[in-house]
């Protein structure tokens, strides 16, 4: 595999992570990195929205 993100903490990467899992293309993984109830979640998803370029 090659890697998509680099440079990234951990809480980037299970932001991404967690975009990806609700968002696709990574639909496949059915255990949450963020959880809805973590009061993050809104702010992290937010994140990553921005750092992927995505509205």
């Amino acid at each position: 595999m090659k890697p998509v993100h680099t440079d990234l903490t951990k809480n980037q990467a299970r932001s991404i992570e967690q975009y990806y899992i609700e968002n696709g293309p990574n639909k496949q993984n059915k255990i949450n990195s963020i959880s809805v109830k973590n009061k993050k979640y809104n702010q992290s998803q937010e994140w990553a929205r921005k750092f992927l370029g995505v509205n």
